[in-house]
């Protein structure tokens, strides 16, 4: 084996011996190289629950330089966070595509993916340069949280669950992960889009920031009937 398939087999030793809680891994036996992640949005954030699929390849000379990961979660022109792209790049320093602390070989996948994680946190405006002293209060950050919310349901949450099957799609090889996180969060989920509908309903999300680039309608009230219309749609792929 060479050294750099030996490193990336550590690197899943590693990962499966401490794994991060809600964040999963499927090695594609036949290619290494590669592989995808998923990452489950954390409680007390936008994000809550969504399926964030990514693809992991390795490059031949990995470690010496470092992975390269890209989005799978996408929608048309939705950008989730402003380090992640509606193209599926992923902006982060380690990775070589955005300014900052550079790839170490000491690094691994688990601080790769951890440090995604992170992004998915509870004002992610903050991550924009130039937006990073913008207090949740701000029409700005809560109008972006709206927007986040709304796409995380329809997007990360509803259409995965509907395409759960899609052998096109990454998303089967984690199935159980995604039926386990998915009746995990069901009620917490469902409750806080009833209160959406109450507190947001409808409204029009403008160009609140110059990488929205058109006005999105989020309609929380239609929202609520797709999504509760999933529990049994879970039941029949149990």
């Amino acid at each position: 084996m060479s050294k750099t398939k030996l490193r990336i087999v550590q690197d899943f030793v590693d990962f499966n011996n401490n794994k991060p809680d809600g964040i999963y891994l499927y090695i594609n036996q036949n290619d290494i190289f590669n592989n995808y992640a998923l990452i489950v949005g954390p409680k007390d954030t936008p994000y809550f629950g969504g399926f964030y699929f990514f693809k992991i390849n390795f490059p031949t000379d990995y470690p010496n330089k470092p992975p390269n990961v890209t989005l799978l979660t996408l929608h048309k022109d939705v950008r989730f966070n402003p380090n992640l792209y509606e193209s599926g790049r992923v902006c982060l320093s380690i990775l070589g595509t955005w300014v900052g602390p550079n790839w170490k070989k000491v690094m691994n996948l688990r601080l790769v993916l951890l440090s995604i994680s992170s992004l998915l946190n509870e004002y992610p405006i903050i991550n924009e340069p130039g937006f990073e002293k913008t207090k949740d209060t701000d029409t700005k950050s809560i109008d972006y949280n709206h927007y986040l919310i709304y796409y995380n349901y329809k997007v990360a949450i509803i259409d995965i669950i509907n395409n759960i099957e899609n052998t096109n799609m990454c998303y089967h090889f984690f199935k159980e992960d995604i039926l386990k996180e998915f009746k995990k969060n069901y009620k917490e989920l469902s409750d806080s889009l009833k209160s959406y509908q109450i507190t947001i309903g409808e409204k029009c999300i403008g160009k609140i920031i110059y990488f929205i680039k058109k006005d999105h309608l989020i309609d929380f009230i239609n929202l609520n009937t797709e999504f509760q219309v999933l529990y049994n749609i879970d039941d029949t792929n149990s």
